[in-house]
């Protein structure tokens, strides 16, 4: 017990002291002065040994103890003193054998003196109804004068006695005196009332304390608490094998529910604290809430895996089937004769207080109190935390929101009290947490020389076992989550960076490699996660050559292997040393088309469970890789002009596009470009010779083009390049290179006669032209437009210097 500062704790506890201290002495006193049989004194000293022999009775806290059979048989044959005596002697004996520390001292003899006033205020009483003398100086007596007062005896006992201790125990802790009886004593009147049956049948059949009597008597007593001793273990480990069973049926169930892993044990504490805090001392119930909190999940069973492992909210037919849970939960539990009602709080634990929640509609106290107490710790524990859609939030919001939602959601009352309480909760449940992080922690320490076994513990069967069931459902999570990204995913890059993400998640590494064959046939790292990211860049090894050269020629994974020979030509590039790999081969379509290589720096990292879940990755890999190389070749066939190989006007939108959303106040300009006279070769020479033309064209204004430049086949004759960071000076100097380049270009067509056109360039800068694309290129045309004109078409024209960027109020139409 703490230390209390309640008064009136005090005052019974000193006075109950006092009264017993006088009860034994005056008892102790009068039974040495008056007796001339010292036989109660064998009595006295079996009580003493006896009271070693106690059992603890199961859900309480108390014990019984077949020493109260020789209180009550010394009461009965020498008197009211003889038991006060031997009372006082059991009580201070059990009380030293379970609290010997001197500290405790005040305590233990109140539980004496509580013992000595109980004894001796029940021997008054029996012997007052008995109406004469004690059975050793009064003479034998018969079952009909014995058996009514033997059971007032017990019972006056079995009131004062466990009456004081409650209360004491109330007082101190401010609870209920009948709560803290019934929780308790409540069953402890079997030891009281079959020891003074044993009792009542020895002072029936004699007179004097004889050894035969003894060696009749104690053996029988014996025999009977260790039998009742063995029964209640048994009881016990039955109970605690269905605890056991639901506890780990709970876990099982927790450890499928990736978003909510260790949900049901936090919210069992935090159930528990608040159903004792809202004044439950009844253990039936208690043990049925905390079952019910376990469990209140189990109807997750019925919910398909990906909604409830779903990274996102919910729709509303995803919802709907949430909800089910519920219901389905308490159908499965109501199968089960629970010595509590754990299926209705299962059923309402989604109620809420104004009657919105699920499944029934239920409002207020038509809630039962086990599901309004769930559902605030349910709550908490969701708010409090991570999510796949949300990160945790701190315990001050979730209680602020929690407090927001009293009185609708939940219980004002009960919100009330979990307020006061949730600061001793959480730091349990810190605890508990601790303590099976230590206990799963089983870090590898054998390669660092040293002995595994003396190193860490090793985790429980349980713990590994759920562990597992956690790690598998994790993998089930993963390969859906990557089927259902690379589905999504066209381009390449993102195919990889996925994939790359992915196996990280599944199967840990130091070095995570996507090497894919390329144009010449030799196998290039096209994406590199983990340590040594930077060495492994634009690695390569041809087909056949090292180990991931050899796993793609022969198409055979590697496991466990010695990646030397993958990693020698970058050995002095690597940050972090690799001794293991596994390797596996990516085949789509009856042809390999690379491999993906995890690289350890542990040796013998790898193992069949990660060659099981590469093989699962390495197909859909095989499939998204393939799938994203055909789109980004559809897509650059889509994107580029087949006749001179440059960009077409359907690339140039995309790449504006993209542009302007990267960087919209970078300055740029347009230039528009029309072939002169090309019409007239088409006419003449027919359109083989114009699309030559057009070829050549394009090869020379290729060569005119700064690095940062874009040069596009607009359609037709005309072309159209953009020049990020340009201004008009560098426009000027572009389009005289552009003239000249093209001015330069001849095909011979005939023996004789060759095949020449100008160009006519037009020019917009961004932003002093406009801010659309469609007003600088509409600039740009009418510039073009002005220097064609102002030029002719003739060749000889066509030779001559473009004019540029002439104002146009120098022009009237």
């Amino acid at each position: 017990m703490g230390r209390s500062k309640n008064p009136a704790f005090f005052a019974f506890l000193y006075s109950t002291i006092l009264v017993g201290l006088i009860a034994a002495t005056s008892s102790l006193l009068r039974l040495i002065e008056k007796s001339t049989d010292y036989q109660w004194g064998i009595l006295v000293l079996i009580t003493a040994l006896t009271s070693y022999f106690t059992v603890k009775i199961p859900e309480v806290n108390s014990k019984i103890s077949v020493g109260d059979t020789f209180v009550f048989t010394n009461l009965i044959l020498f008197g009211p003193e003889a038991g006060v005596v031997t009372a006082a002697l059991d009580g201070l004996v059990g009380s030293l054998r379970l609290n010997p520390s001197w500290r405790r001292l005040r305590y233990n003899v109140f539980n004496v003196a509580a013992m000595a006033a109980s004894v001796w205020c029940a021997g008054k009483v029996f012997f007052w109804i008995l109406g004469r003398a004690p059975v050793r100086s009064g003479g034998p007596v018969t079952v009909a004068q014995i058996l009514f007062p033997t059971a007032v005896l017990a019972l006056v006992h079995y009131v004062i006695n466990t009456g004081s201790v409650a209360a004491i125990v109330a007082l101190e802790s401010r609870k209920s005196i009948w709560g803290s009886w019934r929780e308790n004593f409540l069953w402890t009147w079997l030891t009281y009332f079959s020891g003074a049956a044993v009792a009542a049948l020895i002072g029936l059949n004699s007179r004097i304390i004889t050894p035969a009597v003894l060696g009749v008597m104690v053996p029988v007593l014996l025999l009977v608490y260790f039998s009742y001793k063995t029964y209640l273990e048994r009881v016990w480990k039955l109970n605690d094998l269905y605890i056991n069973t639901v506890e780990t049926l709970a876990m099982a169930i927790d450890a499928k529910d990736q978003t909510t892993h260790g949900h049901v044990r936090r919210v069992q504490v935090y159930a528990r604290g608040l159903a004792r805090a809202a004044g439950i001392v009844d253990e039936t119930v208690l043990h049925g809430i905390e079952a019910a909190a376990l469990l209140h999940d189990i109807g997750k069973l019925a919910i398909p895996g990906y909604i409830l492992n779903k990274p996102g909210k919910l729709t509303r037919s995803e919802f709907q089937k949430m909800m089910i849970h519920a219901a389905v939960g308490a159908d499965i539990l109501s199968k089960i004769k629970f010595p509590y009602d754990v299926a209705n709080d299962v059923r309402h634990h989604h109620e809420n207080w104004d009657g919105t929640g699920y499944p029934n509609k239920l409002q207020g106290e038509e809630i039962s109190l086990g599901a309004r107490i769930l559902a605030i710790a349910d709550c908490y524990d969701a708010l409090t935390c991570d999510r796949p859609y949300r990160a945790a939030l701190d315990p001050d919001t979730a209680m602020a929101i929690i407090h927001g939602r009293s009185g609708t959601y939940y219980d004002p009352e009960l919100v009330r009290k979990f307020e006061g309480i949730i600061g001793d909760l959480s730091k349990q449940v810190r605890d508990i947490e601790v303590s099976e992080l230590n206990l799963e922690s089983c870090t590898s320490v054998a390669e660092e020389g040293r002995n595994f076994d003396n190193a860490v513990p090793r985790p429980s069967p349980r713990v590994s076992s759920l562990r597992d069931i956690s790690s598998n459902q994790r993998e089930v999570l993963a390969l859906y989550e990557l089927a259902r990204k690379l589905g999504a995913v066209l381009t390449l890059d993102e195919t990889l960076s996925i994939l790359g993400s992915k196996i990280a998640k599944l199967i840990p590494s130091t070095t995570c490699v996507i090497y894919l064959e390329n144009a010449d046939g030799a196998l290039e790292a096209h994406h590199v996660a983990g340590a040594n990211a930077s060495a492994f860049q634009r690695h390569s090894m041809e087909v056949g050559e090292s180990l991931t050269g050899w796993v793609a020629a022969n198409r055979h994974a590697a496991v466990d292997a010695d990646p030397v020979f993958d990693v020698a030509p970058i050995k002095n590039l690597l940050e972090q040393e690799l001794h293991s790999a596994l390797v596996y081969p990516l085949e789509c379509e009856q042809e390999c088309i690379g491999a993906i290589a995890l690289y350890d720096s542990a040796r013998h990292h790898f193992h069949d469970d990660h060659v099981r879940i590469m093989e699962t990755v390495a197909q859909q890999a095989s499939t998204a890789i393939r799938n994203a190389r055909r789109y980004e070749e559809s897509r650059d066939d889509a994107m580029t002009d087949r006749l001179t190989g440059l960009p077409n006007s359907r690339y140039l939108d995309v790449f504006l596009e993209r542009e302007r959303e990267k960087t919209p106040e970078q300055p740029f300009v347009v230039l528009v470009l029309d072939l002169d006279r090309f019409k007239s070769i088409n006419d003449a020479y027919g359109h083989r010779v114009g699309d030559q033309v057009l070829a050549e064209v394009s090869r020379a204004l290729e060569k005119t083009l700064r690095d940062e430049d874009i040069l596009v086949r607009y359609g037709g004759d005309e072309f159209l390049m953009l020049m990020y960071g340009a201004t008009m000076k560098d426009a000027d100097a572009m389009a005289k290179r552009v003239e000249s380049a093209v001015g330069e270009v001849r095909l011979e067509v005939r023996e004789g006669q060759m095949a020449e056109v100008g160009v006519s360039v037009g020019v917009a800068c961004y932003p002093e032209d406009g801010f659309s694309l469609d007003a600088l290129f509409e600039k740009a045309d009418r510039s073009m437009y002005r220097n064609k004109k102002l030029r002719g078409r003739s060749p000889a024209q066509g030779r001559q210097e473009p004019v540029l960027s002439v104002p146009e109020s120098q022009y009237v139409n």
